[in-house]
């Protein structure tokens, strides 16, 4: 019988601490910045992608999906527009630098067009969602001294 509560008590706890994790994600910096993606959809679905255009579909996504790596030999700027519908859970569309600084390019839905700052090195375009459901279409512009490296379609 003290085994069975001990394993309850242990089951609680690890329950416990993953729903906390879950929540802590969506806006945890060290998540968001790490280089390793954590992601899982129920649906994901992309039509008409290209290397600059990313035009996608998505049921349940949750956690962070790295979209492209941006390579700048320099300081740069790039344009970027996005459109996102979002019908249920949480979603967000952000910049990580290579100091690992965010910037949020949207978050929930609606259509946007900016010119985003890269820093000299590597920085990530990253979707993030947490039991979300909708539509995003992302492009990505020319800019000198940038290589823009997609990392969907794989």
């Amino acid at each position: 019988m003290k085994k069975l509560a001990l394993l309850l008590c242990v089951l609680t706890v690890c329950l416990a601490g993953m729903t906390a994790c879950g929540k802590v994600s969506y806006d945890g910096q060290d998540f968001l910045t790490s280089s390793v993606d954590s992601y899982s959809y129920y649906r994901c679905i992309d039509t008409e992608s290209t290397n600059t255009t990313l035009n996608r579909e998505f049921d349940r996504f949750n956690g962070k999906d790295t979209i492209w790596k941006l390579d700048a030999l320099e300081d740069a700027q790039v344009s970027i527009d996005i459109s996102a519908t979002v019908t249920d859970g949480r979603f967000k569309i952000l910049l990580i630098a290579p100091d690992k600084s965010i910037t949020t390019l949207l978050e929930g839905e609606g259509t946007v067009q900016l010119e985003a700052e890269l820093k000299e090195g590597t920085s990530r375009i990253i979707l993030v969602g947490e039991e979300s459901e909708g539509s995003c279409k992302i492009t990505v512009g020319d800019a000198l001294n940038v290589t823009v490296n997609p990392m969907f379609g794989d």
